[in-house]
């Protein structure tokens, strides 16, 4: 029989004055309840899948939390494990962090926010107990102009839950949430080899947001991703009739009930920031799959598109963060083409 989680040192404990940037990551993602946390020195992942073909994965730096401590189990550190995982129900978690209503409120378009780190940050020896004696301890001054949302979060290890512990200020009322853990099934992992990419591309997400937005979701069926090598060096869009050195680097074509659209993308690096081909490329994949980016995608402010050799799409999504010193904080969509799709 399991401890009770306040008998037993936590595995993770993490606090945050404002949970609107956790959440905000989180939603980019529920597409699918079922979720596999995996715990690692220096960030932790979310994973989902849908239907075998799309995996996405949310990589969460601990620097963005205002305090965090990572302390590897026994059982991890003898058999060699890369950190602690278990299986939740995401949309319970979703909905745990907005159960003041404040968790998906909009955040500042700015990756730098005015929220006052306190305490000692990472690896407060103090921070054995649950956290209900320590909880005014994580919670700073609230903003006049918005309400904030403040966690703890604590998993004490195998076969005990993840706990949350919320509360709109240090005064206000708290509430406590417990979500019971799984001992998580396999997931199609679709690893992207960096060695078989034959495009990539970085750009500012609002130029792909813009595309994807005037498709209509209900009849568009397949979306395409076409692209070729610059030829003539950079160029500029043109009105009328396109030159040669004008043609688009990268295209999208979208099929649907009533039709089709393109989207043409120049070599221009005020559109693509940084742009790799090395051939014709074009792999076609279903719109109901590429739609689940969409709700990552609106939050981003960077994205990074891959396609393999064999049609592997990857795209990331550089999410923002509360802090400018927050390390690198991503969403990754992997999704198969038409052909390769079971």
């Amino acid at each position: 029989m399991s401890q009770p989680a306040s008998q037993t040192p936590p595995v993770f404990t993490a606090a945050l004055h404002d949970v609107r940037y956790f959440a905000n990551i989180l939603r980019g993602i529920h597409f699918s309840n079922r979720a596999v946390l995996l715990f690692h020195d220096t960030f932790f992942r979310v994973t989902v899948e849908r239907a075998r073909v799309l995996v996405a994965d949310a990589y969460i730096h601990y620097t963005m939390f205002d305090e965090h401590k990572y302390t590897p189990s026994e059982r991890a550190l003898e058999e060699g494990a890369p950190g602690a995982e278990f299986e939740i129900p995401l949309n319970v978690l979703v909905e745990v962090l907005n159960i003041f209503g404040s968790g998906f409120a909009s955040i500042p378009s700015s990756s730098q926010s005015s929220v006052k780190r306190l305490g000692r940050g990472g690896g407060d020896d103090s921070d054995s107990d649950d956290g209900q004696g320590k909880i005014d301890h994580y919670f700073g001054k609230k903003d006049k102009d918005a309400k904030k949302t403040g966690m703890r979060m604590s998993y004490a290890g195998e076969g005990h839950p993840l706990v949350l512990l919320l509360s709109e200020d240090a005064t206000g009322p708290k509430t406590t949430c417990e979500i019971k853990t799984l001992e998580p099934d396999d997931m199609v992992e679709f690893p992207f080899d960096d060695q078989r990419k034959i495009l990539k591309i970085i750009m500012k997400s609002s130029w792909l947001r813009d595309a994807l937005a005037e498709l209509d979701s209900w009849s568009c069926r397949d979306i395409t991703f076409i692209a070729t090598p610059p030829k003539d060096g950079p160029s500029r869009p043109t009105k009328g009739k396109q030159t040669q050195a004008a043609l688009p680097t990268l295209r999208i074509h979208a099929e649907g009930t009533f039709g089709s659209t393109e989207m043409d993308y120049p070599n221009d690096r005020e559109v693509l920031e940084s742009f790799e081909c090395e051939g014709e490329v074009s792999f076609t994949y279903k719109f109901s799959h590429i739609h689940h980016c969409l709700q990552a995608l609106r939050s981003s402010s960077k994205t990074s598109l891959r396609i393999d050799d064999e049609g592997l799409l990857a795209l990331q999504f550089m999410m923002p963060t509360a802090k400018a010193e927050s390390g690198v904080t991503f969403i990754e969509f992997r999704c198969l083409p038409q052909e390769n799709d079971p």
